[in-house]
């Protein structure tokens, strides 16, 4: 019995404060909609690699400007070479190009 007059008194507050109402629904939308995103987008990002049997030896090289912003998946062709020639223990190397 006290339940039901619980919602009542809330629905009754919804109808009267309309707007507010809609605010509040809109806003917890919104948010409830940005952490499924950002929760897909980071499963989407560790999910690159995953089919390889062996993912665990899989190594990108980024290369780091100082002009520039940060980290980039670019990495020159001599750097490419001396690095096949220079360590050991790189069995295959792959060169993607950007396009191809």
């Amino acid at each position: 019995m006290m339940l039901r007059n619980y919602f009542k008194i809330i629905f009754r507050n919804l109808l009267r404060y309309k707007n507010y109402t809609i605010i509040n629904i809109l806003g917890m939308g919104i948010g409830i909609a940005a952490m499924i995103w950002g929760y897909q987008d980071y499963q989407y990002s560790f999910s690159f690699d995953n089919f390889h049997e062996q993912r665990d030896h899989i190594y990108r090289a980024l290369s780091y400007k100082k002009d520039g912003e940060g980290l980039k998946g670019y990495f020159p062709m001599p750097a490419v070479e001396m690095a096949k020639n220079e360590f050991s223990g790189i069995r295959t190397l792959r060169v993607i190009f950007p396009g191809a």
